[in-house]
């Protein structure tokens, strides 16, 4: 999916959504989108509407859950460490079921039963 977005240099340009990265802080907190311009290659940081970074997810967009809490600062293993378990496919499996599985993943940073930590 490509989208429009402005550069601060260039003014209006055409971006991939898979070579964008968006930052959230929680559901409260307005959604960043960085990426590189196609033209002058200038590192660009824009806010946007969570329901627009929510379509750049759906499209491809990288995803960096920044932390708001302290308790998000718990150190945890590595990913190379961290298998997938049955426990996390279940959790995963539940949470989209529901019809606010978006806002809890944001929310959480995490499985919402706690099973990743």
């Amino acid at each position: 999916m490509l989208y429009r977005t402005s550069c601060a240099v260039c003014g209006e340009v055409v971006i991939p959504a898979d070579e964008s990265s968006l930052h959230v802080a929680g559901p409260k907190t307005p959604w960043r989108c960085t990426f590189v311009c196609p033209v002058c290659r200038h590192q660009t940081l824009v806010d946007l509407p969570a329901g627009a970074g929510q379509l750049l997810v759906a499209a491809g967009a990288r995803v960096t859950i920044e932390a708001a809490s302290a308790a998000a600062h718990e150190p945890r293993p590595p990913a190379a460490d961290r298998r997938l378990q049955l426990d996390d496919v279940i959790d995963f499996h539940a949470l989209l079921s529901g019809d606010a599985w978006f806002d809890q993943l944001i929310q959480s940073g995490d499985s919402p039963n706690g099973h990743g930590r």
